[in-house]
């Protein structure tokens, strides 16, 4: 009996180990990572905006084989073969970057600072399409206080196999990396009895969101979210 336990335990790692290699990623884990209500809704938040890396390579390596096949592009330069094979090389280069490159999500260690009357002054903005009825519970039961924070890492839990950097930590080495976003958040902001929350999130000079979430049974939970600027 005991070797059958043995040999089925020695299967489970050698399946496992077999994995590991076959993708050539072991998942990155946050070492400074402590478990809280504050981490589990910056996780939902980056759930909600961030693909996973392995979605990221492939919506990047599609967007790159548009370009690189483009026939408006190749049949401007018909006749320059030179040139074909130069762009053709500059985008085969790029896909090697894609496939192999570290993914970075840069996050802005100065939380976003707001105002006090900025979930007040977003439900009266008719400009938005929203139905702005629903956000009720929020803009009557969360108060914003400005106030100045710092990203802490310790929030912050690994899902996927970006490199996550605070952005006085980031140092570029190769000039290959990739950016797949950089981002600010605002504190989180509470309702009294914390079943309610409030965040806003930016994708640094490109566009930004207010995020409501509420507490259900299984935690914390994305039940809204509204862009309320893009460039």
């Amino acid at each position: 009996m005991f070797r059958h336990y043995v040999l089925f335990f020695a299967v489970l790692f050698l399946i496992a180990f077999t994995a590991c290699h076959h993708t050539g990623h072991a998942r990155k884990v946050n070492p400074l990572y402590i478990h809280s209500e504050k981490a589990e809704i910056i996780s939902a938040v980056l759930d909600s905006f961030l693909k996973s890396d392995t979605a990221y390579r492939i919506s990047q390596t599609k967007h790159n084989d548009l370009i690189r096949n483009d026939t408006d592009i190749l049949n401007s330069m018909e006749g320059n073969d030179l040139r074909i094979k130069e762009f053709k090389h500059q985008y085969d280069s790029l896909q090697a970057d894609i496939d192999t490159s570290k993914l970075y999500v840069i996050i802005f260690d100065t939380l976003a600072q707001l105002r006090p009357f900025h979930l007040q002054r977003e439900v009266m903005n008719n400009k938005h399409a929203f139905d702005k009825s629903n956000l009720d519970k929020w803009r009557t039961e969360i108060t914003i206080i400005p106030k100045c924070e710092i990203f802490n890492m310790q929030d912050l839990e690994f899902k996927h196999n970006y490199e996550y950097l605070l952005r006085s930590k980031f140092k570029p080495i190769t000039g290959h990396e990739i950016f797949a976003a950089s981002i600010i958040m605002s504190p989180i902001y509470f309702n009294k009895i914390k079943n309610l929350a409030f965040v806003y999130f930016e994708r640094a000079g490109s566009e930004g969101y207010d995020v409501f979430l509420e507490k259900r049974n299984k935690g914390w939970t994305v039940a809204k979210t509204e862009r309320i600027w893009r460039y």
